[in-house]
């Protein structure tokens, strides 16, 4: 009709029309080659390899960015089956080694520039719909690669009583997807890339064993790991309040998860309440109960009887009732100890 106006006219910035429509989904598309091959000869040599093309939207502005060739070979030996193996107690032993590359993705991530759209009075400056970047383009994102390596053996004795595998590996993430600081004037603070890289090796042990027969069959498994881990390469430092607040920040040349904290300095010996305070004075008397006279460095509490002590006047036992206040600095750690507190690792986690 003439003359009507909306409300956001005749009162700029502080009405708007309701909408509650909300509209979100994901297309995420994936495409695999995969090819493998076996072959075994005279029953004491195997060799095998796989090979395959993995291809994701999430990586790459041009097509032939988006795809990531993997592959793994391996080598086995029986040696059980070679003439000149004469361990009776154990009929069967097979040493075997592989190595290749696997693939990782990571959804968080992508190589466009995603926005989002905000719905009107979503925000104080205006009544009109608006849509906010949310992360930057990224054309160089590219596929996380584990490399593995392993050499192991299997075995079993006559019976079948007692079976296993040993096993080393050694794995290296490379290309690993996290955060990456970038210059705040670009607009942003960080960016999701690859920027990390990690190494890892360890021993596994397999035990099987079998006990009993007919209507009763005992089986065991045991199982033991050990491995370590290193951070090899970080591109975002972290601070020492990120090593110290659990923020499970990386740190070049150490574990993953490692815990931190600061060396101690140790008390201050010229702590006279500390070190020489009567051993019926608690923490919490002495924020209330002061001596008159300092008390002296020899003898120190416990180490002689209280009858050696000198006499002090005043309230009970000798100390004179003031108002309660924080302990001073000087009963503190001293500043010479808290300047030498610096991070270090005191354990990891398993």
């Amino acid at each position: 009709m003439p003359g009507l106006v909306r409300a956001q006219e005749r009162v700029p910035g502080l009405a708007s029309v309701p909408d509650n429509d909300l509209l979100s989904g994901t297309l995420n598309r994936y495409i695999s080659y995969f090819a493998k091959l076996g072959y075994t000869y005279k029953d004491r040599y195997s060799f095998s390899a796989s090979g395959r093309v993995d291809e994701s939207n999430f990586f790459g502005v041009k097509a032939n960015q988006r795809w990531v060739p993997l592959w793994s070979a391996g080598l086995g030996w029986a040696l059980s089956n070679e003439a000149f193996y004469s361990i009776d107690w154990l009929p069967y032993l097979k040493i075997r080694a592989t190595y290749g590359y696997n693939g990782n993705t990571n959804n968080n991530a992508t190589a466009f520039a995603t926005i989002q759209y905000m719905s009107p009075g979503g925000s104080s400056l205006v009544a009109a719909p608006y849509a906010r970047v949310i992360s930057p383009p990224n054309p160089a994102l590219r596929w996380e690669k584990i490399r593995i390596a392993t050499i192991g053996a299997d075995f079993e004795n006559r019976e079948k009583s007692l079976g296993g595998s040993l096993e080393y590996y050694h794995k290296t993430g490379l290309d690993l997807i996290s955060q990456v600081s970038v210059d705040p004037t670009t607009g942003f603070s960080s960016y999701t890339g690859n920027n990390a890289s990690t190494s890892g090796r360890g021993v596994d042990l397999v035990l099987n064993s079998r006990a009993g027969g007919g209507d009763f069959k005992w089986e065991n498994n045991f199982l033991l790991s050990y491995n370590t881990d290193r951070v090899d390469s970080y591109q975002k430092k972290g601070t020492v309040f990120d090593y110290i607040s659990g923020a499970k920040a990386p740190f070049v040349g150490k574990p993953l998860f490692s815990v931190y904290s600061y060396r101690w300095g140790g008390l201050d010996p010229a702590n006279v309440i500390l070190n020489s305070a009567p051993c019926s004075t608690n923490i919490s008397s002495r924020a209330q109960w002061r001596p008159i006279t300092p008390c002296p460095p020899e003898p120190m509490c416990g180490s002689a009887p209280i009858s050696n002590r000198p006499p002090r006047s005043g309230s009970p036992n000798g100390w004179q009732k003031t108002r309660r206040q924080p302990i001073p600095p000087s009963h503190r750690a001293s500043a010479a100890s808290q300047s030498a507190l610096v991070p270090i690792k005191v354990g990891v986690m398993p």
